[in-house]
């Protein structure tokens, strides 16, 4: 099976993604998170694996594969771009899949991340409440 576009890819990303994982969306596209950290997601025409260093090496050797850059020019080290072979091969892609959501679930769980939450304002000791109008 070959992927063509997106759609194919997104499908393709949740077919695979283990059942305990997370799916969440990350620059509006899907990421699966196990214990708060990523391990799986989709960037643009890209499918990225978050491995460790054994696994990365050599999935790196494979023709096609590629460290994963959000920023051209800056790699984010644990990150791999997966090649056309293994996504057109179901077996080699869960078991990628499975390398990485293994090594995720090793990590520290992460608290949620991101944007923080809004805290509900304190209101002043100088805020001037009015009265109600009945009118209101």
């Amino acid at each position: 099976m070959g992927v063509k576009g997106p759609q194919q890819l997104r499908d393709l990303f949740r077919a695979v993604m283990p059942r305990d994982a997370e799916e969440r969306a990350m620059g509006g596209s899907p990421a699966a998170m196990v214990n708060g950290n990523v391990f799986m997601r989709i960037r643009r025409d890209q499918f990225v694996l978050r491995l460790d260093d054994r696994h990365r090496a050599e999935l790196l050797r494979l023709p096609g594969a590629a460290a994963f850059e959000a920023i051209p020019g800056r790699p984010m080290r644990e990150y791999v771009v997966l090649p056309p072979s293994v996504l057109r091969d179901r077996g080699a892609l869960a078991r990628w899949v499975r390398a990485s959501h293994d090594y995720a679930q090793r990590l520290a769980p992460q608290e949620r991340s991101g944007i923080p939450q809004a805290q509900p304002r304190k209101q002043s000791a100088k805020t001037i409440q009015m009265p109600k109008f009945e009118g209101d």
